[in-house]
């Protein structure tokens, strides 16, 4: 009867000790399957918003002005061979802040005013798409109209853009501050 009792405990040591790695390896199991989605998450979002990414989506010094005469901020967005969602423009100006998407093909309207597309100057304003422009590997030049600015009718101390990738927000890629007026010949002015 003792070698019964003795065999009892053995095998039920050995059971309980089986359960107890089942356990562990259960809640490792789980706990790793969460850690590898967040992980997996960021990597994308690391990897979308790159640093090489970023340097690829910038403005264009020589093209970005505001013409004093008719209250319009001129800028140029180049992207590289990178596929952007949208463009996020940021006009900062006398403590207001004013922002607008770029997306290929769609308006950016507050208002009934539009951020537009640059074709040219008929006369002395500038005229443009609405539909704007925003694909890999081209620039755009576009307009901001006085009463969309951060200040209606005054010019903005900066314009930063951020792209869009894969529906996540990037950081800023690119900012200038400072903005120059236009030069005689520049876009609209004479």
């Amino acid at each position: 009867m003792v070698s019964l009792n003795k065999n009892k405990k053995s095998l039920s040591t050995v059971v309980a000790t089986v359960l107890l790695i089942l356990i562990v390896l259960g809640l490792f199991t789980v706990v790793w399957l969460g850690v590898k989605t967040y992980i997996d998450s960021n990597i994308h979002k690391t990897q979308s918003c790159s640093q090489s990414n970023l340097d690829k989506i910038t403005l264009v010094n020589d093209f970005t002005c505001f013409d004093t005469t008719n209250n319009v901020l001129f800028f140029r967005a180049e992207v590289g061979d990178v596929e952007i969602d949208r463009l996020l423009v940021s006009l900062e100006g006398g403590g207001s802040k004013r922002s607008f998407e770029i997306e290929n093909g769609k308006q950016s309207c507050v208002g009934g005013n539009c951020l537009k597309n640059f074709v040219n100057c008929p006369g002395s304003s500038p005229s443009g798409t609405d539909n704007l422009n925003l694909k890999k590997n081209v620039g755009q030049s576009y307009f901001v109209v006085g009463s969309l600015l951060p200040l209606p009718d005054n010019k903005p101390d900066s314009i930063r853009i951020s792209p869009i990738i894969s529906n996540e927000q990037c950081a800023p890629s690119d900012e200038i501050s400072g903005i120059p007026d236009c030069v005689s010949g520049q876009y609209c002015t004479t």
